[in-house]
């Protein structure tokens, strides 16, 4: 099964498996195709540190990622009516994101982004993001140690959740 790893082993991800992981992450879905997703890949540890430090929801295994991915969908893609599909097309891709992790064996924590405009316009500064890019959300991944732990959180049976009209 699938589970928020946040502890990862010394071991790099290298970027060209990155980029298959994100190609394989493209066959999502977005409304009427706009395609507006971007997706950062911070390797160098200070920047790391930066994003983190903004961040704020990742004390205590945050220091430890060989990489942080930023999902951002570019907001000139959407009229004003339509803005929330952003979002929907940014979570969406993000989970076939964490799928394609998944499948090529890459641990992964989802973050949120969630920022004031102050912390927007420094997130953008230290990654070169363009004013029009919403950060949508943020996943720490790298390679699994061979012994971890997995956050033990109780989830909803699917009777409580599902509705049959």
């Amino acid at each position: 099964s699938i589970h928020s790893l946040r502890w990862y082993s010394k071991e790099v991800v290298p970027n060209d498996l990155i980029e298959k992981v994100v190609e394989l992450a493209m066959t999502a879905p977005s409304a009427c195709n706009r395609q507006s997703i971007k997706v950062y890949v911070i390797s160098s540890e200070a920047k790391i540190r930066q994003v983190l430090d903004l961040q704020e929801g990742n004390r205590g295994f945050g220091e430890h990622a060989c990489k942080l991915l930023c999902v951002t969908s570019d907001m000139r893609c959407y009229n004003a009516t339509h803005r929330p599909m952003a979002n929907v097309d940014g979570g969406i891709f993000t989970m076939n994101l964490l799928y394609a992790l998944h499948y090529f064996k890459i641990a992964a924590c989802t973050l949120n982004a969630c920022f004031n405009k102050i912390e927007r316009k420094k997130l953008c500064s230290i990654l070169g993001m363009d004013k029009a890019e919403f950060p949508i959300a943020f996943v720490s991944i790298g390679k699994a140690p061979d012994k971890f732990m997995v956050a033990a959180s109780q989830r909803l049976n699917v009777k409580s959740i599902i509705n049959f009209c």
